[in-house]
C-alpha cells in the first residue's frame, strides 16, 4: 500500500505569524556578555532553542569573519554536482525497466522541486537553493523545512519545500517541535512527511565562545584607542577663575584639543598620568587568536593558511577542508535519501518498494590521477588484467563508442611495435637506414650495373670524367623509374659515396631532365 502524500492545505507558518515574528524581534546583542552567552548555550542544551538561535543568527550575520567562514563551507555543498543515481546492488532487487522508471520518477520530482523562505518569501529556488539552507545545519545543529507535497494527475509527484528558522522550535523532549506562537513554552509534534529536519555539527555553540573572546578585547581595544590615542593638553594661566581672559584661554584649548585638554592656575599643582602601555598591546593578539579558532572550527584550517598558496602545510589543511565538504555531503544525501526519497517512491510503487535509486550530491574527487595512473600501469606491467572502461573511469577519460568492451589495458612496456609494411625504394621518404640497407641487399642481383657506376663515380680522377660517370648512373636510375633527387635514394647514396656525390647525381639527373624537354 502506498504512503498517503496529500497535498498541504494550510502552511503552519501563515502570515499573522510571520508578521508577529518580524514585529517582535529584538538585537539579541545588546548587553553581550559572558553571562548572557553563558545562560543561551545553557538553554540551548536544555532545548530551549529560541533566544539562542536568535543570537546565533545575528552572530553570524554580523562578525565579518564569522560570516566569511560560515558562507564559504555553507555554499560549498550547493555547488556540487547532482544526480540520480543507482545503487551498486540495484540488480539484486529489481530490473532494469524498474531501474528506469523509478530513476525517471526521482529525476521529475527533484526537476520541479521550489523552495522559498518562511520569513523572507521573495526568496525563490530549487535544489540548489535547499542544500544551501540545509546546511544552516551546519552551524546550528537543525534546519527545518515544512514539505508542500503535491501529487499530480498524471501520477507524478512535486515538492515544495519552505526553510523555517530554528527559533520557531523547541526540542525539551530530544524531538523538535513547532511553537504556534512566539510566547509557548512547549510546541506541537511535527507532522510525520510534513517536515525534514536535517542534523548537523552545531559549529555555533562554539563559535560563540570565540566570538565573545573577540568581542571583549576588541571593546578594550576601542576604549584604549579612545582614552590613549589623542594627546592631553594643558594650560596654565594668571587669569582670575571665570574671567574674560579665562574663557578665551579654554577657547584656545577646545580648538587645539578637542577630547582631552584642561587649564588650570599658574600656582596650581596639576600632574598628568600616562596611562599608554609599554610595549606591543595584548588586544592584537587575543582578536587574532579568536579569530583563527573560528576559521578552524568552520573551515578546518586558520586564516593565514588559507591566504597563503606556498605556507608550510596547506597541502595537509586543504585534505582537512576536503573532509569537511564530504562529510557535508553525506549529510545532505543521508537527509533526501531517508525524508524525501523513500517517502516519494514508497508513495508511488507501494510501501514494499524496494529503492533502486537515490538522489547523489557527488563529493568532490581527491584522487591523485597522476599517482593512480602509475600504479594501474605498474600492476599491468605485471600481468594484471586492467579492464580499459575500468582505467578510463578511473581517471575521467572519455570513452569511445567503438571501442572493445573487454578491452584490456596494456601499457607501453609491453605494448610491441607493429611491424611496416615492404615498399619499394622509391616510396621509403621515411624508411631507416636499416631497413635501407636491408632493401638494397634484396635488389643486389638487379642492380649489377648500377653498382659498377657507383663505383666509376668513386673511382673518376677528373671533374669530366666524375660528371660523365654520373650522368650514366643518373640515366640508369632513370631506366629503372628512380629519381635520385628522392630523399630515400639520397639518404643512401650519401652512406655510399658521401654527401656530394649524393648532391650531384641529383644536379645532374635535374640537369638531364631539362636538357630533354
Amino acid at each position: 500500500m502506498a504512503d498517503k502524500i496529500k497535498k498541504n492545505s494550510e502552511s503552519k507558518v501563515d502570515i499573522s505569524r510571520v508578521r508577529y515574528e518580524l514585529q517582535a524581534r529584538f538585537n539579541p546583542l545588546k548587553g553581550f556578555t559572558p553571562q548572557k552567552a553563558v545562560r543561551l548555550l545553557e538553554e540551548f542544551d536544555r532545548g530551549i532553542l529560541r533566544e539562542c538561535a536568535w543570537a546565533m543568527e545575528k552572530i553570524e550575520n554580523t562578525d565579518d569573519t564569522i560570516k566569511s567562514v560560515s558562507s564559504k563551507r555553507k555554499k560549498a555543498p550547493s555547488r556540487q554536482p547532482y544526480s540520480i543515481a543507482p545503487y551498486e546492488s540495484w540488480e539484486d532487487h529489481g530490473t532494469e525497466a524498474q531501474l528506469q522508471e523509478q530513476t525517471k520518477f526521482l529525476e521529475n520530482l527533484f526537476n520541479s522541486l521550489t523552495c522559498t523562505h518562511a520569513l523572507e518569501r521573495n526568496t525563490r529556488g530549487g535544489v540548489r537553493l535547499a542544500i544551501h539552507q540545509m546546511c544552516d545545519a551546519i552551524g546550528k545543529r537543525y534546519a527545518v523545512h515544512e514539505l508542500d507535497w503535491r501529487p499530480q494527475r498524471d501520477g507524478s509527484l512535486e515538492l515544495g519545500m519552505t526553510f523555517v528558522p530554528l527559533w520557531f522550535f523547541e526540542s525539551t523532549t530530544g524531538l523538535l517541535r513547532f511553537l504556534p506562537r512566539g510566547n509557548n513554552q512547549q510546541g506541537d509534534e511535527l507532522e510525520p512527511l510534513g517536515w525534514m529536519v536535517t542534523m548537523g555539527d552545531g559549529l555555533m555553540v562554539a563559535t560563540m565562545v570565540n566570538y565573545i573572546y573577540k568581542a571583549l578585547p576588541l571593546k578594550d581595544w576601542l576604549t584604549y584607542s579612545e582614552r590613549c590615542g589623542m594627546p592631553f593638553v594643558t594650560s596654565a594661566t594668571d587669569a582670575k577663575y571665570r574671567s574674560q581672559e579665562w574663557d578665551e584661554g579654554l577657547e584656545a584649548l577646545r580648538a587645539i584639543g578637542a577630547e582631552f585638554a584642561a587649564q588650570h592656575s599658574r600656582h596650581a599643582e596639576f600632574k598628568v598620568h600616562d596611562l599608554t602601555a609599554k610595549g606591543q598591546l595584548p588586544y592584537p593578539g587575543m582578536v587574532e587568536r579568536a579569530e583563527r579558532g573560528i576559521a578552524i572550527i568552520w573551515r578546518g584550517s586558520d586564516l593565514s593558511t588559507m591566504s597563503g598558496e606556498d605556507k608550510m602545510g596547506a597541502s595537509l589543511q586543504q585534505d582537512e577542508s576536503d573532509i569537511l565538504l564530504e562529510d557535508d555531503v553525506d549529510m545532505i544525501n543521508e537527509t533526501f535519501e531517508h525524508q524525501i526519497v523513500l517517502p516519494a517512491l514508497r508513495w508511488k510503487f507501494g510501501r514494499d518498494v524496494k529503492p533502486l535509486c537515490y538522489f547523489k550530491l557527488q563529493a568532490p574527487d581527491r584522487l591523485d590521477e597522476k599517482a593512480e595512473q602509475e600504479k594501474m600501469h605498474k600492476a599491468a606491467d605485471y600481468g594484471a588484467e586492467i579492464p580499459m572502461s575500468d582505467y578510463k573511469e578511473r581517471l575521467s577519460l572519455p570513452v569511445t563508442a567503438d571501442e572493445p568492451q573487454d578491452a584490456i589495458l596494456t601499457p607501453a612496456a609491453n605494448r610491441a611495435e607493429p611491424a611496416a609494411p615492404s615498399r619499394e625504394l622509391d616510396d621509403q621518404a621515411n624508411a631507416t637506414e636499416e631497413e635501407l640497407r636491408q632493401l638494397a641487399g634484396t635488389m643486389a642481383e638487379d642492380f649489377e650495373d648500377v653498382l659498377e657506376l657507383l663505383q666509376a663515380v668513386e673511382e673518376a680522377d677528373t671533374p669530366d670524367e666524375y660528371v660523365a660517370a654520373l650522368q650514366a648512373l643518373s640515366s640508369a636510375l632513370k631506366d629503372r623509374g628512380i629519381d635520385p633527387s628522392q630523399s630515400a635514394f639520397a639518404q643512401l647514396l650519401e652512406k655510399a659515396l658521401g654527401t656530394s656525390a649524393a648532391e650531384g647525381a641529383a644536379a645532374v639527373q635535374i640537369q638531364f631532365d631539362d636538357n630533354n624537354e
